[in-house]
């Protein structure tokens, strides 16, 4: 069911025309994150700058909701909403709710801010929609607040789906406005040529429903097929349902922290990778709190769990080092790190373990380490994974691993990815790589990335990780399409 648009032309004309003028819907020739030219971008965050537009578009909502709407309450979607909601709230004396991007760690620690009743009815205001999924992230936070959110508002919809995204969670959907309508209306002006418009409708129709056909097909039919690994399959599911291929390496120092930080970023990752040992868990009840905590935020959020414990002993050892207290790791990890310096024999005690796959080191990111010293190394390292592609999901690799097995599809994961804030090294041995040049370069799936996102404090969090889930995401799809066109 497509979004409902109840304006009327001339008003459709108007905040069109503005929007232009503005310079928050722009014509040319775009490069978005994917790498694909654009010939229109849409940037709603310049209307805050332009007081006259900014109550128009607030006149107009106000105009939907009184006459569409029963509510308690409005909630506009961080951030450029925020000022919308506002003044919708200010100038018709309704109630606003604040849903905060991360919950405060002093004060109340609140995550939803204001007055409100639990039952109260919530219209969600919020500026541009693709997917959707910002909505129903603040959705969710609302609802487990209490109230009830069934309809939201947004000023413009990019007609990509998010409308029966929202009706799947049981969220209605109105625009004020969508690109089909902006269109003629800028070219009804004269301020777009039939051109410009043709040029977008044919983009927008290549990028939509084919796009997304083709995506889909790509995963569920080329990619997935292939791995034999249970892990693997269900990683890549993630991955794709969440449109991220993050793996947050959880490198602090109390495993309250550690809870702290998959609770925040449980939306935008597809891994979680944890080094138990370093916690400070001071006795077994601890790790067993810990872990039960750690396994409830990885099924609530959907991410999958990566013990980076890096085994290099024979079989027989690494066997009882999964398996005995205090940390039981093969009990709650759905992947585990080895080495390949001990050979086939650090696979084969996995064989009777159900439940855990296996993440084979083939490159580290550190300087000097001996997998780019070693001629062949890595090519060694994916020797020993001859017959246990049931158990092992793939390698940890900062440079790209050709895997020569017809039919056969592993997952590379690469750690130490940045965004544009790193020049080289940490003074320990760790090097950086951007991510476009860890996925496109040098062969990543899975981007592994930790300080890079742990660094800028718990408020930053979640900001800098959606950047970094951009991005990855983005490059990735890039690859892909790229690795299979012709296929």
């Amino acid at each position: 069911m497509p979004s409902t648009v109840t304006m009327d032309l001339q008003k459709v004309k108007a905040l069109a025309v503005n929007m232009f003028k503005c310079g928050a819907v722009k014509f040319g020739s775009f490069q978005l994150k994917s790498g694909i030219y654009s010939p229109i971008y849409f940037d709603l965050r310049v209307i805050i700058s332009k007081p006259d537009i900014m109550n128009q578009i607030s006149d107009y909502i106000w105009a939907e909701m009184e006459s569409r709407y029963s509510f308690d309450s409005i909630c506009g979607v961080p951030y450029t909403a925020l000022p919308i909601a506002t003044l919708v709230s200010a100038n018709r004396s309704v109630p606003m709710i604040l849903r905060r991007k991360e919950a405060k760690m002093y004060g109340t620690g609140k995550l939803v801010e204001g007055a409100y009743k639990p039952g109260w009815r919530c219209l969600i205001i919020e500026d541009v929609v693709t997917t959707g999924s910002s909505i129903l992230e603040t959705a969710e936070s609302l609802r487990q607040h209490g109230l009830v959110v069934e309809e939201a508002i947004v000023i413009l919809d990019r007609e990509q789906g998010g409308d029966q995204n929202l009706e799947n969670h049981g969220i209605k959907m109105t625009s004020l406005l969508q690109v089909q309508p902006l269109l003629i209306a800028l070219e009804t002006e004269g301020l777009i040529t039939s051109e410009q418009k043709s040029k977008v409708e044919t983009f927008l129709s290549r990028t939509t429903s084919k796009f997304n056909l083709k995506l889909d097909n790509l995963f569920k039919k080329k990619l997935i097929p292939r791995m034999t690994c249970t892990a693997s399959k269900k990683l890549l599911r993630i991955m794709y349902k969440k449109k991220t291929n993050l793996c947050l390496a959880a490198d602090l120092q109390n495993w309250t922290e550690v809870l702290e930080v998959a609770r925040t970023l449980g939306p935008h990752i597809c891994l979680l990778r944890t080094h138990i040992d370093t916690y400070n868990l001071e006795n077994y009840y601890q790790v067993v709190e810990f872990r039960k905590h750690l396994k409830d935020l990885a099924t609530k959020f959907d991410f999958m769990i990566m013990e980076d414990r890096k085994f290099a002993d024979i079989g027989s050892t690494v066997q009882r080092q999964l398996t005995s207290k205090p940390f039981e790791i093969a009990q709650w990890a759905d992947m585990v790190t080895v080495h390949g310096l001990p050979g086939p024999g650090v696979l084969q005690c996995f064989e009777g373990l159900e439940n855990i796959a296996v993440v084979v080191i083939a490159e580290m990111s550190s300087t000097g380490n001996l997998g780019r010293k070693v001629s062949d190394y890595k090519h060694e390292c994916l020797k020993i994974t001859d017959g246990y592609d049931k158990i092992v999901a793939g390698f940890v690799s900062h440079s790209k691993i050709r895997v020569d097995r017809k039919d056969t599809f592993f997952l590379q994961f690469t750690p130490g990815v940045a965004l544009n804030d790193y020049t080289g090294g940490d003074g320990l041995g760790q090097q950086y790589v951007y991510v476009d040049d860890a996925i496109l370069d040098r062969g990543a799936d899975v981007i592994i990335v930790g300080r890079g996102i742990l660094k800028h404090g718990n408020e930053n969090w979640r900001e800098v990780a959606e950047e970094f889930q951009r991005n990855g995401w983005s490059a990735l799809v890039q690859k892909l399409m790229n690795k299979f066109r012709d296929t």
